[in-house]
């Protein structure tokens, strides 16, 4: 309700309940007053007429009845007079008689519906004997006196008092309304020179609310009100200035936000690029010492040289899985891996993972159980492989007692994937910071034993880019459990098998390799291990000496990205240009990992490995493709090699 009409309320209520009190007392006294008035004006003229009709009655001559009883009938209201015997027989009467009415003869008063009847007696006395005119009374007359003779009854209406409360009702509901017009008009009035101002006041505070604090108000009261528009005047010129000495620092802080950002920017970017140079600069020799260490395992095997040689491997590994590390989170971070979704065997899957790790369970006394599930689910299965790989080494670390359990159920349409572990769990409060890159739950000394903290960070990534949903759940003390929820996948048509995969086509590899690089010391440790394969080698630090020093198309091409006057793109298109007839097939090694370098080999449809490079890798890839060109030759087809059509990401992301 508005305050206006509460105003009006306020006013006419109280106004409006003691009119109304006032005329109902003023009114019902009044009515009690004319009927009191009414009632004794009969008795009175029911007394006078007894009394005149005495000498008539006694006396026997009714003559002077008739006079007094139409004298009493004129008066007002009255509607019958009559005198009666003591048995009920009528002397005489004047006026109209109601009805059939056969009223008691007693004395008093009786109501009967809208007409009051007053009875009166009529009685003889002997004082009636003193009168000269009277005659004698009998002595039986003397001896009873006084005596009733006759009864006197008048009839008179209500019909007049109740004509006189109508007119005294209406004539107090117009004081009544002219009352309520006279408060009215003032409450108006005083609402007016009021409420007005508080509804402008109001009004001015909801602007005010709504953050117009230019609004100001006339100060136009004459009341306390006054005060109150200067004080609102006052809070809105106060906050019309801080808010502008706030969007004033606002517009400093934003702008100060924005030059930070812009310097954050180019910080990012120049680190960008110095981490891009220096980890070009840092796989170099790392590179060639992994090449190296490898070429020296049949020189020194039985020899003391082999324990060391293999410790100098071990601390190769651990810096090589630093840069791997950084390496696959740069990758993801720039968004050039593209995930190849594929159908996957479940079971294929788990046992993989079996493999892998139940050697490294073993040896820290933990048991590994797999719980399997036939099916098939759709993903990228290197990246798949990726996140539970991961996610499994990182149970087994973090576990000291009982063991990890890696399970595959189905659930609503997906099947989750489970890695549970019984370790030291992660508190509450860490588990937001779990998937950050270098935060480590309990580490604080930084041992490489326990990883370098990017392997649940690439989990994560690599989750939202595949959208598999990831969760965690971990009670401190108790263990963690991992979940990660795939699509189903459909069964694909199998592919045959190549007959030369034993183990024995790996022993020695045959054809010619062209490498390519512009650090002597890198090309001097791929050489060694190269012909330390069984292969013959040409090696060259550019394109120019390369084409010099060969004479016919190589069966593989190695090179470096980074060449410096060239890249690796460029000296394989004008080795391609050199022999146009020659399908052969082109590996890429690069320490570049800046956002523009990876961009581009992701789009040149050659296999990308980021030094430094596994020996073992590089082996296994230099025989399927070597494989492929035999088998490619022998069905007499000079087409690229299948494991060459693959997208560039997929062969990068492998490696």
């Amino acid at each position: 309700m508005k305050i206006r009409s509460r105003a009006y309320l306020l006013g006419l209520l109280p106004a409006l309940f003691v009119a109304a009190l006032l005329a109902g007392y003023l009114g019902l006294s009044r009515i009690d007053d004319l009927e009191t008035a009414l009632r004794e004006r009969g008795e009175a003229l029911a007394r006078h007429v007894a009394q005149g009709a005495v000498y008539a009655v006694a006396s026997g001559n009714l003559a002077p009845l008739h006079p007094l009883l139409g004298a009493a009938v004129r008066e007002r209201d009255v509607i019958h007079v009559g005198v009666y015997q003591p048995s009920g027989e009528l002397f005489a009467e004047a006026g109209n008689k109601p009805g059939a009415l056969h009223l008691p003869l007693t004395a008093g008063s009786l109501n009967v519906g809208a007409m009051i009847f007053f009875t009166e007696p009529v009685e003889f006395t002997a004082l009636a004997l003193e009168d000269p005119f009277f005659q004698t009374p009998a002595t039986d007359m003397l001896k009873e006196s006084p005596r009733r003779i006759a009864w006197v009854q008048v009839a008179i209406s209500r019909t007049g008092n109740a004509t006189i409360a109508r007119h005294q009702l209406m004539a107090t509901f117009g004081l009544v309304a002219l009352g309520m017009l006279f408060t009215v008009m003032l409450v108006r009035g005083l609402a007016l020179t009021g409420i007005r101002p508080l509804m402008e006041i109001i009004a001015t505070v909801r602007g005010i609310a709504a953050g117009n604090f230019r609004v100001r108000l006339s100060p136009t009261a004459k009341s306390e009100l006054r005060e109150l528009q200067l004080g609102i005047n006052q809070m809105s010129e106060a906050l019309q200035s801080f808010e502008e000495d706030m969007q004033s620092r606002i517009d400093n802080a934003t702008a100060e936000l924005a030059q930070k950002k812009e310097e954050a920017e180019r910080a990012n970017q120049a680190k960008s690029s110095f981490l891009a140079a220096a980890s070009h600069d840092l796989r170099q020799p790392m590179h060639a010492i992994a090449l190296y260490v490898e070429s020296m395992k049949p020189q020194v095997a039985g020899r003391e040289a082999a324990s060391t040689l293999s410790k100098i491997e071990v601390a190769v590994a651990a810096l090589e899985s630093l840069f791997c590390g950084i390496l696959d989170i740069s990758k993801l971070d720039a968004g050039v891996v593209a995930p190849e979704i594929s159908s996957l065997s479940v079971n294929k899957l788990l046992d993989g993972l079996h493999e892998d790790f139940y050697q490294e369970a073993d040896a820290r006394g933990l048991r590994l159980r797999f719980r399997h599930c036939d099916g098939l689910v759709a993903s990228d299965p290197v990246l798949l492989r990726r996140i539970l790989r991961n996610l499994v080494s990182n149970a087994l670390r973090y576990t000291e007692h009982g063991g990890v359990l890696v399970s595959a159920r189905r659930r609503q349409g997906m099947l989750r994937l489970q890695v549970w572990d019984t370790g030291q769990g992660i508190r509450p409060g860490d588990m937001e910071h779990i998937f950050r890159e270098y935060f480590q739950v309990a580490n604080p000394q930084r041992d490489r034993a326990h990883g370098l903290g990017l392997g649940l960070a690439i989990v994560d990534r690599l989750a939202h880019l595949l959208e598999h949903p990831l969760q965690v759940c971990s009670r401190p003390g108790m263990g963690t459990v991992f979940s990660l929820d795939v699509p189903l996948g459909q069964l694909e048509p199998a592919r045959g098998e190549s007959a030369g995969s034993s183990l024995e086509d790996l022993a020695q590899l045959h054809g010619l390799v062209a490498i390519v690089d512009d650090d002597a010391m890198v090309l001097d440790s791929l050489k060694t291990l190269l012909e330390g394969w069984g292969l013959s080698v040409i090696q060259a630090s550019d394109s120019q000496l390369l084409l010099n020093r060969l004479e016919r198309a190589p069966d593989l091409l190695i090179t470096d990205y980074r060449l410096g006057a060239e890249d690796g793109l460029e000296l394989t298109q004008r080795l391609c240009d050199a022999y146009p007839e020659a399908m052969f097939p082109t590996i890429i090694m690069t320490g570049d990992v800046s956002e523009a370098g990876v961009r581009t080999l992701s789009g040149a449809g050659h296999q990308i490995l980021h030094k430094p490079v596994r020996p073992a890798k590089l082996r296994a890839l230099i025989t399927q493709i070597l494989r492929s060109n035999t088998e490619n030759s022998q069905g007499g087809g000079a087409a690229t090699p299948a494991v060459l059509q693959q997208p560039a990401t997929a062969g990068a992301t492998a490696a």
